[in-house]
């Protein structure tokens, strides 16, 4: 029942964004469960140039275009229902951003834009807000500088 729901109405909802944010389909898989693959993930030139619209795409790969665990090891220890909440969460999270990342991007990229951030002198730090926010998990030093920060807050004005 689980499997046929992920491989026919689930499938059918996060391929029609994929579509509208990608301009191509997804390739359906005939009784479709997710496995977690430990495949790495961002490219951090792409990261750090702004390109903040192909390393989100980039963080769904394997949960979107790689539907069969190819490549990297299958993560182990993780329960069927583990996998499945994460799956849903993942997938619900691709779905409600996609849109608005393809948007954002193309206005980001945007002669003006750039002209803007660049005189301003504030390119830098909105192409790293813009990627926290819709790539928290790109970098794993970008968590454990907020949180250096968060504790260093904490310790000089209180409770964050």
């Amino acid at each position: 029942m689980v499997v046929d729901y992920l491989s026919n109405p689930y499938f059918e909802s996060v391929n029609n964004v994929f579509i509208q944010s990608n301009d191509i389909s997804l390739r359906q898989i005939d009784n479709y469960f997710p496995t977690q693959s430990d495949v790495g993930v961002s490219n951090n030139e792409d990261l750090f140039n702004g390109d903040f619209f192909k390393v989100f795409n980039a963080e769904w790969q394997s949960a979107l275009k790689e539907r069969t665990a190819k490549v990297g090891d299958v993560v182990m220890g993780r329960s069927f229902t583990q996998t499945l909440e994460k799956h849903l969460k993942d997938m619900e999270r691709f779905k409600s951003y996609a849109l608005g990342v393809k948007t954002l991007n193309q206005v980001y990229k945007s002669p003006d834009i750039q002209t803007l951030l660049k005189m301003s002198g504030y390119k830098a730090i909105f192409q790293q807000i813009l990627n926290q926010a819709i790539n928290p998990n790109a970098v794993p030093e970008m968590k454990q500088r907020q949180e250096r920060c968060r504790v260093y807050l904490k310790s000089v004005i209180g409770e964050v």
